[in-house]
C-alpha cells in the first residue's frame, strides 16, 4: 500500500517450528501446567513492556532527530517533543494480552487502535501499522524500538532462556517440581 510513509509494511508473524504439534500437546496437558506457561509469558511481556517502554521515555537507541520546525510545531501543540511520544497514543496502548482460552500471551499495540494526526483528528493508519513503519522504515523515519529491546534480551536464545527459567519458578510455585526435569532438554 502506499502511502506518505512510501511503501506500507504490513507486520505479520508466522510461527515457524512444530506449531501444531506444539498446539496438540498443550491441548493435552495439565491445566495447571498450562497456567503456569501463561504465567510466565505474562512475566516475560512485562519484561519486554518494561524495556520498550523505558527506551521510548530515555530516547536511548540511536534514532535520527527529529526536524527542529516539527519539534517546534508539536511543543506549540503541548506535545511531547521526543520522538514516538507526541501525543503518548502509541506509549499509553503498548500492552500485554492473551486471547480467551487461550495460552499464548502478547506484548505490543493491538491492531484497530487508532492516534490523533498533528490537527487532533483521527490517524488513518492504527498505532500497530505506524510502529511496523517506524521499526522497518528506511531513512530518517525508522525507529525500531522492538527489534534492539529484543536484541538486547539476548533475541530468542535469551528470551527462551529468560521463558523457561520463569516457567520453572512458575511450576515450584505450583508444586509441580516433578515437571522441571522435563523443561532440561527443553
Amino acid at each position: 500500500m502506499r502511502t506518505f510513509f512510501g511503501n506500507t509494511p504490513q507486520l505479520k508473524f508466522t510461527p515457524t517450528g512444530k506449531w501444531d504439534e506444539a498446539s496438540r500437546l498443550m491441548g493435552r496437558l495439565n491445566p495447571e501446567i498450562k497456567e503456569a506457561s501463561v504465567k510466565a509469558q505474562w512475566k516475560l511481556c512485562e519484561e519486554i513492556l518494561k524495556r520498550v517502554k523505558r527506551h521510548m521515555i530515555r530516547q536511548d537507541l540511536g534514532w535520527k532527530p527529529l526536524n527542529r520546525k516539527y519539534v517546534k510545531l508539536k511543543k506549540g501543540l503541548g506535545w511531547d517533543h521526543r520522538m514516538l511520544l507526541a501525543t503518548k497514543d502509541y506509549y499509553d496502548n503498548i500492552m500485554i494480552w492473551k486471547r480467551a482460552n487461550g495460552w499464548q500471551v502478547f506484548v505490543g499495540v493491538k491492531p484497530g487502535i487508532y492516534g490523533r494526526t498533528i490537527r487532533g483528528k483521527r490517524a488513518k493508519k492504527d498505532i500497530a501499522s505506524i510502529a511496523t513503519i517506524h521499526e522497518f522504515a528506511r531513512g530518517k523515519r525508522r525507529r525500531p524500538l522492538w527489534n534492539p529491546t529484543i536484541r538486547e534480551m539476548g533475541n530468542t536464545p535469551g528470551i527462551k532462556k529468560m521463558y523457561l527459567d520463569q516457567f520453572e519458578k512458575e511450576l515450584k510455585k505450583g508444586g509441580l517440581k516433578k515437571y522441571i526435569y522435563r523443561l532440561k532438554g527443553f
